[in-house]
């Protein structure tokens, strides 16, 4: 079986021809990564108020979409892999939106009642607990 009798087989099969990248880009690759990585170490000694979660994101994505489309061959991918994947992040997006929407509503909750959850029963106001309750943690 010759080179072209593989490559007609793969794409009668449905399979992509694999993409092979220049060094150079991976050169290029590690320094982006290795000058990210430093500027994390530094932006990480300086307190930037509530940026500091914003900033250390936007570093990290930036550093996880250069390993994923260059490592993870994305930028050369069918358009149904990339739809998918990015799927994935619609999602999970979704999913720190939700979170941050419970810890928003959850901290606005304790002004209302005055007071903060108490760590054990012994600080919990008397006539919140049962008898019976109190009387089994005696």
């Amino acid at each position: 079986m010759t080179s072209t009798d593989a490559h007609a087989d793969a794409s009668e099969h449905g399979h992509a021809d694999h993409h092979i990248c220049d060094p150079k880009i991976f050169m290029g690759i590690l320094a982006a990564l290795l000058f990210l990585t430093f500027t994390t170490v530094v932006v990480s000694r300086f307190d930037f108020g509530g940026a500091n979660m914003l900033i250390a994101m936007v570093v990290a994505g930036v550093k996880a979409s250069l390993v994923i489309g260059v490592f993870m061959h994305m930028l050369w991918d069918t358009a149904t892999n990339k739809l998918f994947f990015m799927c994935s992040f619609l999602f999970l997006g979704l999913l720190f939106l939700f979170l941050f929407a419970d810890l928003v509503a959850r901290s606005s909750l304790e002004p209302k009642h005055g007071r903060e959850a108490p760590l054990n029963y012994e600080e919990m106001p008397e006539q919140s607990l049962s008898k019976e309750f109190h009387l089994q943690w005696k």
